[in-house]
C-alpha cells in the first residue's frame, strides 16, 4: 500500500504540473497580447500602422499556437483519463476492507474530477481566445493594408477596430481571471500511509 499511495501522489503531482503549466502559458500569452495592444495606444499615428501590422502578425501566430496546445491538452487528457481507469482497476483487485482503500479512491476520483474540470477550462478559454485573435487579427491586418474594415452597419474603421481591441481586452482580463481561478483550485491531500 505504501509503494502504492508514493505512485498515487507522483501521478497526481504530475497531472497538476501539467494543468499548472498550461495555465501559466496562457497567462503569459494574454499578458504579451495585452501589452502589445497597450502599446498601440501609446505609439503617434505615423507607427500605429506598423504596430497594427505587426500585432496582426501577432495575433494570428497566437492563434496557430493555441490550435497545438488545444491537441496537447486532449492528448494529455486522454491520456490522464487511461491512467484514472488503470488505477482504478488496480485499486479494485487489490481492495480488502481497509479504509484506506476507500481513502485512496475517493482521493483519486476527486483528482481526476478536477483534472477534468480543469482541462474543459482550459479549452473554453482557448477555444473563446482563438476566435478572438481571428477576428481582431484580421481586423488588423485589414486596417495595415488599407483596407475597409466591415461590420453589418457602417463604421468609421478607426472606430470599428478600437471596439474590437477594447473587446479582445475585455476577454484577455475575463479569461486571466478564469485561469486565475483554475489554478488556486486545489488538489486534494494524498491519502495517509
Amino acid at each position: 500500500m505504501h509503494a502504492q499511495n508514493f505512485l498515487i501522489a507522483q501521478d497526481a503531482r504530475e497531472e497538476q504540473k501539467n494543468a499548472t503549466v498550461l495555465f501559466a502559458e496562457l497567462a503569459g500569452d494574454l499578458e504579451r497580447i495585452h501589452a502589445s495592444l497597450d502599446h498601440i495606444a501609446a505609439n503617434s499615428t505615423a507607427t500605429k500602422v506598423a504596430a497594427v501590422a505587426h500585432n496582426g502578425a501577432l495575433l494570428n501566430s497566437m492563434c496557430g499556437q493555441w490550435t497545438e496546445k488545444i491537441a496537447e491538452a486532449a492528448r494529455r487528457e486522454e491520456t490522464s483519463y487511461k491512467n484514472y481507469g488503470e488505477t482504478m482497476k488496480q485499486l479494485e483487485a487489490t481492495r480488502t476492507n481497509n479504509p484506506k482503500y476507500d481513502s485512496v479512491e475517493k482521493y483519486w476520483k476527486k483528482e481526476r474530477e478536477l483534472a477534468h474540470r480543469q482541462y474543459h477550462t482550459a479549452l473554453k478559454i482557448m477555444h473563446a481566445g482563438r476566435g478572438k485573435f481571428k477576428s481582431v487579427g484580421k481586423a488588423m491586418r485589414d486596417a495595415a493594408a488599407g483596407k475597409k474594415l466591415t461590420q453589418l452597419m457602417p463604421a468609421p474603421e478607426v472606430v470599428l477596430l478600437q471596439q474590437q481591441v477594447a473587446s479582445l481586452k475585455t476577454w484577455i482580463a475575463d479569461a486571466s481571471a478564469q485561469i486565475r481561478d483554475a489554478q488556486a483550485r486545489k488538489a486534494p491531500e494524498t491519502p495517509s500511509q
